[in-house]
């Protein structure tokens, strides 16, 4: 492009110097165009990267707001009442028929004066297995009511344990009922429904080891808003209040030893 002269300078036409100005325009244009798609795709991928760390954010204090709800929830739970004395309920709280799968009154059952409990939660089992324990005493059925140790230092004092292998399995506790005499087992699980929320379950069952026969079992779901007791715990023990009233309305049963036959 251009040409020298006799002293070997270059000019540019008017024409030559337009085409070269607009070649660099368009050079620079393109450039601007390559910056500026660049700079909006970095853009672009800033905005989604911090719109990903705002929603993280956001969910974990959400999850830790509901863990904080629900364990302020389940912190007011586990309070002991007595019933009352008109209809033996520990609530106004009840449960449908479909939460009671098994419910056969039991004739005799002032007999039965010793209760083997055995309780489950893995959050707070020591507070959980107390309260459910004086929820027991409090129906006045039982004279005593022992835990998994108590009844295992039982067995093992009493030189039982050649006899019985346990205290777990209905078979060992067949054998157990035949020395000692007659006795229930309360199963009382209290388990989360799903990891991480707050609905829970609570499950009582009373199994009589003298047939190995589940003469009774209630199971009710219920979320955690303000604590367990009202919602879930009272109503399932109710469903049992009313088992046992049922129970004595029956006429009792003509049994050789009422009670325990050795001391526990």
């Amino acid at each position: 492009m251009g040409h020298e002269d006799l002293y070997g300078v270059t000019t540019v036409t008017s024409d030559e110097w337009k085409v070269e100005s607009e070649e660099k325009r368009e050079a620079r244009q393109r450039q601007w165009r390559v910056e500026s798609d660049e700079r909006k795709e970095t853009r672009n991928a800033e905005w989604e990267t911090g719109k990903k760390r705002r929603v993280k954010d956001s969910l974990v204090s959400i999850l830790l707001l509901l863990t904080l709800f629900v364990s302020s929830g389940c912190g007011s739970s586990f309070k002991a009442v007595k019933p009352d004395a008109s209809t033996g309920h520990f609530s106004q709280g009840l449960v449908s028929s479909e939460d009671i799968k098994v419910s056969k009154p039991l004739a005799g059952i002032t007999g039965y004066e010793l209760l083997y409990l055995r309780s489950y939660f893995t959050f707070r089992d020591r507070e959980y297995h107390l309260f459910v324990r004086e929820m027991f005493d409090n129906m006045g059925i039982f004279r005593k009511i022992v835990n998994r140790t108590e009844m295992e230092q039982f067995v093992i004092k009493s030189g039982l344990s050649g006899a019985v292998s346990g205290v777990n399995d209905a078979v060992s506790l067949h054998r157990l009922s035949r020395v000692i005499g007659k006795f229930l087992v309360a199963d009382a699980v209290l388990q989360k429904t799903m990891a991480g929320s707050g609905s829970y379950t609570f499950t009582i069952t009373i199994l009589n080891p003298t047939n190995g026969e589940t003469v009774f079992s209630a199971t009710k779901r219920a979320f955690n808003l303000s604590g367990l007791d009202e919602p879930l715990l009272y109503p399932v023990f109710n469903a049992l209040s009313d088992w046992v009233r049922a129970s004595k309305e029956l006429a009792p049963e003509e049994e050789k030893g009422t009670g325990p036959k050795t001391g526990i």
